[in-house]
C-alpha cells in the first residue's frame, strides 16, 4: 500500500487550486473554499498512476 503525506501550509480545510492552464495548474480559486496554492488534482492523478503523460496514458 502506498502513502503520501503532502504538507502545505496555512492551507486548513480548503481545496489546493494552482489557477492557470500550465500543466501543474487547474481551476480557478473564485469559489469559497479553494485556496491558491498547487493543484492538488494534478497530484493525487500522479500519485495514482492515472495522469497521462507524453508517452501516452499512464498504466
Amino acid at each position: 500500500m502506498a502513502v503520501e503525506v503532502s504538507r502545505v501550509p496555512g492551507i486548513g480545510h480548503s481545496a489546493p487550486v494552482d489557477p492557470g492552464g500550465g500543466a501543474q495548474q487547474c481551476g480557478s480559486t473564485s469559489i469559497a473554499y479553494f485556496l491558491d496554492s498547487i493543484c492538488s488534482s494534478y497530484w493525487i492523478t500522479h500519485f495514482f498512476g492515472l495522469a497521462k503523460s507524453a508517452a501516452g496514458p499512464a498504466r
